[in-house]
């Protein structure tokens, strides 16, 4: 390069990638907790099914344990079971998504960088 100086446009596309990193970390992040529910939630299930009859049961509500049947308790986790699920699903989706602009526009800028040009399309 003739000029030490970044162009605009690159330097708008390393900002971009900065943000689409970000977003990546935090969905990442929220996938890993609901992947950890997930996980606490079929383990309850499990221990809930080794119960036999029908055993007093009880629940963590903040800081009261509530009294119930192992039947309403294993329809509530069965539900949120299927809503974890649906939701990690969907944050692997836009995992994926945001994995591919990453490495789509690090490589655009790559070739920005190496050719000394900017991009028309910004």
């Amino acid at each position: 390069m003739s000029s030490p100086e970044i162009p605009a446009s690159i330097q708008q596309d390393l900002i971009r990638l900065q943000q689409l990193q970000q977003q990546y970390e935090l969905v990442l992040a929220q996938r890993t907790q609901m992947e950890i529910q997930l996980k606490e939630t079929e383990f309850a299930l499990t221990e809930l099914s080794k119960l036999e009859g029908e055993p007093v049961v009880y629940k963590s509500v903040g800081p009261l344990l509530m009294r119930g049947s192992k039947a309403q308790f294993e329809t509530e986790l069965n539900e949120s079971k299927e809503t974890l699920e649906l939701r990690v699903k969907a944050l692997l989706k836009q995992e994926e998504q945001l994995r591919k602009e990453v490495q789509e526009l690090s490589v655009k800028i790559q070739s920005q960088l190496k050719t000394g040009q900017s991009s028309p399309d910004n």
